[in-house]
């Protein structure tokens, strides 16, 4: 599924209109990023959660160049799904 076929979902099951929907959808969309750039947790009931977490810088080996080098710390961004997602997805099984 990608952008388009989500916004059409939420044109077909919604009573707005088509430009409307593609605004809702994308201003939805803004405010997870913003909220998730600002290092919030993003928690959507019966969904899941949205977090930042700080990898801390490590060496690594590059074997062509067969020296290690130094990954620097970064920010990485990780989705815990709800209990009720992860049970539905099982439950198709």
């Amino acid at each position: 599924m990608n952008k388009k076929s989500l916004i059409n979902k939420v044109y077909i099951k919604s009573p707005f209109g088509k430009e409307d929907s593609i605004n809702i959808f994308n201003r939805t969309i803004e405010l997870l990023k913003e909220s998730i750039t600002e290092g919030k947790k993003v928690k959507i009931k019966g969904f899941g959660k949205f977090t930042i977490e700080r990898r801390e810088a490590k060496t690594v080996t590059d074997y062509k160049r067969k020296a290690e080098v130094l990954l620097p710390p970064k920010d990485k961004i990780t989705f815990k799904p709800s209990k009720k997602l992860v049970k539905r997805i099982n439950e198709d099984e």
